[in-house]
């Protein structure tokens, strides 16, 4: 679906595509294309036979390609205040205030001191404003109404025999027309109503001049907020930047910046976004940070505020000390009185898997830690949907999905570049590497560790080797405070010299044994992960009566309703029975496995 197709006559040798569009709707037999114009060569009788080949998607990279030239050649684009700004050839000024300019009337009491000025900071410049929101701090809010102020002082914001034959020909010309017609249709209508439109909201790719925004003239437009600019190649906002005489550009240089495959063209300069770029020209002049974070703990916080945000962060006091303990319907232990949580490995003869340097890589045994952690986190009754597990490596993803997505189909396993902009209320990270040489690999990136540290809002464990990421200077801050202000623990801990429970197994209860394998909930004895199914151990009637009474709790009771009607209650009966045979199925599996 949406990948793009390509039209080609099956006896033309050199495969010229005749036309092209996207594909909407793949069935077992069928697969359907929307053409969005050129269909007209498909029209006729003539016995040719079509083939459709799938094509990779260049209507981005010719949209950049026509910006990029425009903004090169066009005398008027480049030399527009804006530009020469961005370029630093002029100085980006501020707007002219008067002593009767009425202070702001905020759309939202609750923007609190940095959002504010932050606002009219951006409606005080002339050209050029920038917004860095760290994470957690509010800036879609500020955005939002920063764009309503604008609004409010007027500012835009972006179809065989030959008679048969003859016949054919005629409908499908007047069929041709119609489309033309309806085509010219749709652009006026759409232009009225983007004409009519205080803001407009766009990709930066549908702001290029083949987009719904060439319904406008270029000057329609008085000002262009650029969001997540810090993760948009410099060519992309061009696109948007082009259409207006400001920008005010918002995200945060200190987490991930836009995916670059190409080693030479990142060297070259691409890697390096617009809001970088801007704010070495000009410095905080242009800049106005927010520092009122609503998602973390303090403690969580504090590592990054110090080391990346010159400390200026703080925590709302809603966030300040909360922890997953607070949540309703989960236990007060270790596991959730911390925000902090170190793991570690070292010594513990968990090295990473070994792969060629050009392949992703693994750890076994960290990700037999994370399936324990993240089940002791779920036994204490935290919800599989409230955890992330991040690792920076895919195959290391793959190995913990391997080990926790079947039972806990809610639980989100993702890279850390896969998890940027979100948040969970614990984040459980494994950091792979492991090795005697101490390489760390692309955990050198400084602002993937900051993108996969603040994500979590009230618990944040760490999963490495202490020994190895400490070779670098970056992560052996984060271990170093870790260390200091959290909870640090071996992985030794996690494991047991114990044997499992049951009498015909004498299974050791190592590492992953003890934290997946048992014990179990019914009879509290520890058995191995081959063992730990309640039906493979003897406890199978009191796993069926709880999840008998877990199925009738999410009826709306804890026991069955007492006034049900014979038939009713057969149902009701014949329906549980059906669940708890799937459940028991279930089981045998994977006590077989």
């Amino acid at each position: 679906m949406r990948d793009i197709a390509g039209v080609v006559v099956a006896s033309d040798p050199g495969r010229e595509v005749v036309c092209s569009g996207v594909v909407s709707n793949v069935s077992q037999t069928d697969v359907t294309v929307a053409f969005d114009e050129g269909r007209d060569a498909l029209d006729g009788d003539d016995g040719r036979t079509f083939h459709l080949l799938k094509l990779a998607n260049d209507v981005t990279y010719r949209r950049l390609r026509r910006t990029l030239e425009k903004l090169s050649k066009d005398k008027e684009v480049r030399y527009s205040s804006l530009v020469e700004v961005l370029f630093g050839t002029s100085t980006p000024g501020e707007n002219a205030e008067s002593s009767s300019t009425p202070p702001l009337d905020f759309y939202n009491d609750n923007l609190d001191d940095s959002q504010r000025e932050a606002v009219r900071f951006s409606l005080r410049q002339r050209e050029l404003a920038v917004i860095h929101g760290p994470p957690g701090t509010g800036k879609t809010t500020t955005l939002v109404e920063v764009i309503q102020q604008c609004a409010k002082q007027g500012a835009k914001s972006a179809a065989s025999k030959n008679k048969a034959k003859d016949a054919y020909y005629k409908v499908q010309g007047k069929l041709s027309e119609l489309r033309k017609e309806l085509k010219e249709r749709e652009r006026k209508a759409m232009g009225r109503v983007l004409t009519n439109a205080d803001v407009v909201l766009s990709t930066l790719t549908s702001a290029s001049d083949d987009g719904p925004l060439r319904n406008l003239p270029r000057s329609h437009f008085e000002v262009a907020v650029v969001d997540e600019c810090s993760q948009a190649l410099e060519a992309a906002c061009w696109m948007a930047l082009l259409r207006a005489p400001k920008c005010i550009l918002a995200g945060d240089h200190l987490q991930l910046p836009p995916t670059i495959v190409s080693e030479t063209a990142a060297k070259e300069g691409l890697a390096v976004t617009l809001m970088e770029r801007a704010l070495i020209l000009y410095g905080d002049s242009i800049k106005r940070m927010l520092n009122m974070q609503y998602r973390m703990h303090g403690a969580i916080m504090k590592w990054s505020s110090n080391r990346l945000y010159e400390g200026r962060l703080v925590a709302h006091s809603s966030v300040a000390s909360h922890l997953l303990r607070d949540l309703p319907g989960v236990e007060d232990n270790d596991d959730t009185a911390t925000p902090l949580l170190l793991i570690d490995t070292a010594s513990c003869s968990m090295t990473e898997l070994d792969t060629p340097d050009d392949e992703s890589k693994g750890n076994e045994g960290e990700a037999d830690l994370v399936a324990i952690h993240v089940e002791r986190l779920i036994s204490s009754g935290v919800d599989a949907s409230s955890i992330a597990v991040i690792s920076p490596y895919n195959l290391q993803v793959e190995l913990i999905r391997l080990r926790l997505s079947s039972r806990h189909p809610g639980l989100e396993v993702r890279s850390v570049d896969g998890f940027q902009g979100r948040e969970k209320e614990a984040v459980v990270m494994s950091l792979v590497r492991s090795n005697d040489a101490g390489n760390v690999g692309f955990l050198a990136e400084d602002r993937r560790i900051n993108v996969a540290v603040t994500r979590a809002r009230r618990h944040v464990a760490v999963i490495c080797d202490t020994v190895t990421v400490s070779r670098h200077d970056f992560l052996k801050s984060l271990v170093d405070y870790l260390s200091s202000e959290g909870e640090v623990r071996s992985a030794r801990e996690y494991s047991s010299d114990r044997t499992c429970a049951d009498p015909t197994c004498q299974e050791k209860l190592h590492t992953v044994l003890a934290g997946t394998g048992g014990p179990c909930p019914f009879c509290k004895r520890g058995y191995c992960f081959k063992h730990a199914l309640p039906e493979a151990h003897g406890c199978g009637d009191e796993a069926r009566a709880h999840a008998r009474a877990a199925w009738l709790k999410s009826r709306g009771g804890t026991v069955a309703p007492p006034r049900l009607r014979p038939d009713k209650k057969a149902q009701v009966r014949k329906e549980l029975s059906k669940q708890l045979a799937k459940m028991a199925d279930s089981r045998k599996r994977q006590t077989k496995k």
